[in-house]
């Protein structure tokens, strides 16, 4: 295994524990990978060297050789970040994307039956019947309104959670 492959299969082991632990053959695997990237960096270089050429012509030979390491890092660099997947989540990430995943759910699922002013999309419901009646008092209308959406809200948590095979919230 080349240097390369040695690099990514220690950023899999760091980084990508998981998908890791999943591979049948790992020095088969990051051997192949390394072949790739050295042959990706052969050619980005050779690519370099070419739309470089004038300039490499002018310099001596130590900035000539600076130059060429400085085009072999830059082509390392762009041939690794194929091979370099992103970190796994952590528990705590996957945790709080699972949340966010759930809020935004809910929150759709309530637009269904709200409209922007929290108000039922169904008119034929007693709050907009309780909107008009002049009996009602503006905290009657909001304690009604209030236990509407909170109502509303747990029956929509409570789907969300079945459909995914959550718990419910308390």
């Amino acid at each position: 295994m080349n240097e390369y492959g040695r690099r990514v299969m220690n950023h899999w082991r760091r980084f990508l524990p998981t998908r890791y632990s999943q591979l049948e053959n790992p020095t088969e695997f990051f051997s192949d990978q390394g072949e790739q990237i050295a042959d990706q960096v052969t050619a980005a270089c050779a690519s370099l060297e070419r739309a470089h050429a004038q300039e490499l012509r002018g310099l001596d030979y130590l900035q000539r050789v600076g130059l060429l390491n400085n085009l072999r890092m830059q082509a390392t660099e762009v041939a690794m970040s194929d091979f370099l997947p992103e970190p796994e989540p952590t528990e705590a990430e996957q945790a709080q994307m699972l949340r966010e995943r759930r809020a935004q759910e809910v929150s759709s699922r309530m637009r269904e039956v709200m409209d922007k002013d929290g108000m039922p999309l169904d008119r034929e419901h007693r709050l907009w019947a309780m909107l008009e009646d002049e009996d009602v008092t503006p905290q009657q209308f909001a304690a009604a309104s209030l236990a509407w959406e909170e109502q509303t809200r747990t029956r929509i948590e409570a789907q969300v959670d079945a459909q995914a095979g959550t718990p419910t919230q308390d």
